[in-house]
């Protein structure tokens, strides 16, 4: 019992390290594009990237038969995934329109004691922009993403569906 006790703590700590220095990697990415002024690039890795995790995400799920189902395990087990947690709140409109948000949203959590953060946080949502709509793509919905600072951390993620959908 002992054994697995120490052997929990060290996956714990390896999943932190993980965590750790994938943040590490993004705002290095973020501040290279940026310097590059290439942030079109980041949201097209973030595409890749969402397009990818989220076969690992419903390999063993049944295939989605709503768009709204689909925003929903976005919401709650992609983000979870991703994030570590289920983003704090859904709306929509009914008319291919889902806003998606996150009061501490955590690329941004780290900027939000200075006084010119908002601009400077922006470039920090490509990446993730690029992983809802990455997603979403593999999953057939067909859509834009775009995101907003509403207040440091809080961002919101709009998803609009493509006309076709």
């Amino acid at each position: 019992a002992e054994y697995m006790g120490e052997h929990f703590r060290l996956l714990m700590t390896q999943a932190d390290v993980s965590e750790s220095l994938f943040d590490f990697l993004h705002t290095e990415m973020v501040k290279y594009y940026m310097e590059q002024n290439q942030l079109d690039k980041i949201e097209m890795i973030g595409y890749h990237v969402g397009f990818q995790l989220i076969e690992k995400s419903t390999r063993d799920r049944p295939r989605f038969v709503e768009t709204l189902d689909v925003i929903k395990f976005m919401c709650k087990d992609f983000w979870g995934d991703v994030f570590r947690r289920q983003i704090d709140n859904l709306r929509t409109n009914h008319k291919g329109t889902y806003v998606l948000q996150d009061l501490r949203f955590k690329y941004v959590t780290r900027l939000s004691s200075a006084s010119n953060a908002k601009p400077l946080a922006t470039p920090y949502l490509l990446l993730t922009c690029g992983m809802i709509r990455g997603a979403l793509a593999n999953l057939g919905v067909s859509c834009t993403v775009t995101s907003e600072i509403i207040t440091l951390p809080t961002c919101v993620f709009t998803i609009k569906l493509n006309k076709t959908q």
